[in-house]
């Protein structure tokens, strides 16, 4: 299920991360929710009308979507979310050889949520500032932080590539709605 939510709000999760640059192509994003959703087109104007005429509007429905995205996200093992971008955009970009090589660097974690990782890697990190902070933390404690960070380095990079790559993918259908809708006003006005 995390992996087909995931796929059905991932324009959410474009809106969240444009809002505040650029709360039109937040919009944008969201009527790609609508399209992916295959709302009826009358009722996917009417909320597109609702989100820009409103900022607390357009900030709920962004909120509400991007909490299901990131839900999704939170709720896949980060070989699945690899293996979704994957199938979306990798291997059209760098081939078959380079995909294998990154899917093989995150595969080493396969069967690991990315937020559990994340949160192996927060926690180190809270003992490494601790260390600098003149916290005292064991000398075991800080080696296993280190080494925390150092396994993960990688495979967290690699995943915060793809998908970063993967949200400005998204981001160019977000803007061609945001430019049709755009040109269609100015042609109904001229």
């Amino acid at each position: 299920m995390a992996l087909a939510d995931l796929q059905r709000y991932r324009y959410g999760g474009l809106a969240a991360r444009v809002l505040e640059e650029n709360p039109t192509l937040a919009v944008g994003a969201l009527e790609g929710l609508a399209s992916d959703f295959g709302v009826n087109r009358a009722y996917a104007e009417g909320a597109e009308a609702a989100f820009r005429a409103s900022e607390e509007g357009l900030k709920a429905a962004v909120n509400t979507y991007a909490t299901k995205y990131f839900e999704a996200r939170n709720d896949c093992l980060i070989d699945e979310l690899f293996n979704f971008y994957d199938s979306d955009f990798v291997r059209s970009y760098i081939g078959d050889v380079k995909t294998d090589k990154l899917k093989a660097e995150v595969n080493k974690f396969s069967g690991e949520k990315l937020t559990d990782i994340n949160g192996k890697i927060k926690k180190a990190k809270y003992i490494l500032d601790g260390k600098k902070n003149n916290v005292t933390y064991s000398a075991t404690e800080i080696k296993d932080a280190e080494d925390t960070l150092e396994k993960y380095k990688k495979a967290t990079i690699v995943m915060g590539v793809v998908e970063e790559v993967y949200f400005e993918r998204l981001r160019a259908t977000a803007s061609e709605n945001v430019s049709k809708h755009s040109l269609n006003k100015l042609a109904d006005e001229i």
